[in-house]
């Protein structure tokens, strides 16, 4: 070195600098206010075994971080994007649930029969149900997202009057006949 600057080094470091500096504007202007933490509309659950009316609302369940996320994905500078693919992320995540949930109920529903056979088995309620109690309740049983097949069992017991016993009164007793009501009662807080 010649003692003299190196104008050309200086001249590369200036430029790299003024790049680098445009690229964190860039970055920066990318970073929304506010991020949207939409569905992605094309969000497939491929490969997951889900119930047909199987639909999944993330906003119900993380809504409420929704606003603390948005200021973790800013203070990272996080493009808007973001925000939907970790919306998707979580969908993914209840939709596994979902699945596994659904795995469940159908191996527990299996042990019912094969499918027309639960489905015989949980019309046949049903229509048993309807005739013993008002429309709306015999429904209610049968409205949730899905029954058991221990619920099934349970209530094809209930039905065939196996596990049902009337209550009966037992035959009153001469001697108790003469009584008073009042000594009735002490009587019967006797025999107790």
């Amino acid at each position: 070195m010649d003692g003299k600057p190196d104008v050309g080094k200086f001249s590369d470091h200036y430029t790299g600098m003024v790049a680098a500096d445009a690229q964190r504007r860039e970055r920066e202007a990318a970073v929304p206010e506010k991020y949207d933490f939409a569905l992605p509309a094309d969000m497939k659950f491929e490969g997951m075994d889900l119930p047909e009316d199987f639909s999944v609302n993330v906003a119900e369940g993380f809504e409420p971080l929704f606003g603390e996320l948005g200021g973790v994905l800013k203070e990272l500078g996080a493009p808007a994007e973001a925000a939907g693919k970790l919306t998707g992320l979580l969908a993914r995540y209840e939709a596994q649930k979902a699945s596994t949930e659904f795995a469940n109920w159908k191996t527990d529903m299996a042990t019912l029969g094969t499918p027309e056979q639960q489905s015989a088995r949980a019309k046949n309620v049903q229509r048993a149900l309807q005739t013993k109690l008002p429309a709306a309740e015999a429904e209610a049983l049968f409205s949730g997202p899905r029954i058991s097949a221990a619920g099934i069992r349970a209530l094809e017991k209930l039905l065939s009057g196996t596990n049902l016993s009337t209550p009966t009164t037992p035959p009153p007793n001469a001697a108790d006949e003469a009584l008073t009501p009042m000594e009735r009662l002490k009587r019967a807080n006797m025999k107790k």
